[in-house]
């Protein structure tokens, strides 16, 4: 029931851009309210909450935002959307897609593109019955601390804006599914669930200091569960 150091909170668009510029291990991406014209709530520290001060001495207040916003959360999110909607960004948004939900997001496409990250942010529940006690509590952590790789929704090129491709010719053919044979493997799955969307989850670490008590693990696929995080509709773009 704490904030956490002044420092490491979202209080500055300029400090976020020149870490995730400079910080190899700083890989944040924009959430859709920064495109949402009028949610200017999470700019804007309404309640008056008491958030510290940076090492610089800088209170923790309302977001700073950049010299062209004019001190305005509305305008920045305008112009944010206005930049969203151009030209030059609708002809690159498709490779940031392929990066984060596409045919760059693993493998030797991921690699040539570096965008490879810890071999634990990239498991499943396949990989529970293999794991020990130990690895387990560590994959949890590690998913806690640093996030997971979001599942690969195409697998092909996602194609530009206003091209009429068939859906079907790019998006892949296995999204939403169990693809693997979970029974077996100690796993209980009825036939129907197979058929039905599923979404793989990982649990926050026990809180219990003890190792032997956090290791729940991967959570089952869920059916007709979604990533809140992963989701790209509210892009005009996509």
């Amino acid at each position: 029931g704490k904030f956490d150091a002044a420092d490491r909170l979202f209080h500055s668009i300029d400090s976020c851009w020149d870490c995730a510029l400079t910080n190899h291990a700083d890989v944040k991406e924009l959430i859709p309210q920064f495109y949402m014209t009028t949610d200017v709530e999470f700019l804007i520290n309404a309640q008056s909450l008491q958030l510290g001060a940076t090492q610089l001495g800088d209170r923790v207040h309302d977001v700073s935002l950049p010299p062209w916003a004019k001190q305005s959360p509305r305008t920045f999110l305008k112009q944010m959307r206005k930049a969203l909607e151009c030209q030059h960004v609708s002809q690159q948004l498709p490779q940031w897609i392929d990066l984060i939900f596409g045919i760059r997001s693993r493998g030797e496409a991921a690699l040539a593109a570096q965008n490879l990250f810890h071999p634990t942010a990239y498991l499943g529940p396949a990989d529970l019955p293999g794991m020990t006690d130990m690895e387990r509590f560590q994959a949890e952590l590690q998913a806690t601390e640093f996030g997971t790789v979001p599942d690969q929704l195409f697998d092909a090129a996602h194609p530009q804006k206003g091209n009429n491709d068939d859906p079907d010719s790019f998006i892949s053919a296995t999204l939403g599914k169990v693809s693997h044979d979970l029974e077996g493997e100690g796993l209980t799955v009825d036939s129907e669930s197979k058929q039905q969307e599923a979404w793989e989850l990982l649990e926050p670490p026990s809180s219990s200091t003890s190792q032997e008590d956090a290791t729940t693990g991967m959570v089952m696929p869920h059916v007709g569960g979604s990533h809140d995080d992963d989701d790209d509709d509210d892009d005009d773009d996509d």
